[in-house]
């Protein structure tokens, strides 16, 4: 096939392709990895010659840190850019839990959370247990708490309480087991 023919195809595949929304060079969607944890970038076919952002002019590039990472391949007269938002998240699984509250309408401690930071967690549960392993309430939502009642509304008595809390950060997954004092 000689050069010309080969020019004309692949500059009205490319036209065509970005016509329909699409682009020969596809970093991909945004992606949110755990801290620690790397990634490979691949601006894809065989172009005569590719820059990154980060200053490297090969085909893939490894990605260790949070930002965005774009690259312009080109062949012949024609450039072609795409760019992707890479996050690190931290592995923080921390979690403010306090021993004591006391749901007497004060609008002080009226209610148990189980308080964390990290924006990342998913798949929340919370559960509430008696003595006798009875589950009192229930929550998915980190922001919804035990005010001190069984779910069907009815005020539980003042003693220790057992509280599992799972939970699937992005990065990891895990369960914290404890009691709660209600006064």
């Amino acid at each position: 096939m000689n050069s010309k023919l080969l020019y004309f195809f692949l500059f009205f595949f490319i036209i065509g392709n970005y016509a329909k929304g699409q682009s020969i060079v596809n970093l991909g969607e945004d992606k949110q990895l755990c801290f620690g944890d790397s990634i490979t970038l691949d601006a894809g076919a065989n172009f005569a010659s590719y820059l990154w952002n980060t200053g490297e002019t090969t085909k893939t590039i490894q990605v260790t840190n949070s930002g965005i990472y774009s690259v312009t391949v080109s062949f012949e007269e024609i450039e072609i850019y795409d760019e992707v938002k890479i996050s690190f998240q931290p592995l923080k699984k921390d979690f403010m839990i306090p021993n004591i509250f006391t749901p007497n309408g004060d609008a002080i401690n009226d209610i148990f959370y189980a308080a964390t930071e990290n924006k990342f967690v998913l798949d929340y549960k919370l559960s509430i247990f008696n003595r006798l392993g009875q589950k009192l309430f229930f929550a998915e939502n980190p922001y919804i708490g035990w005010d001190g009642r069984t779910s069907s509304g009815e005020k539980v008595s003042e003693g220790t309480y057992y509280y599992v809390i799972t939970y699937a950060p992005v990065c990891d997954q895990g369960s914290i087991k404890g009691t709660i004092t209600l006064k």
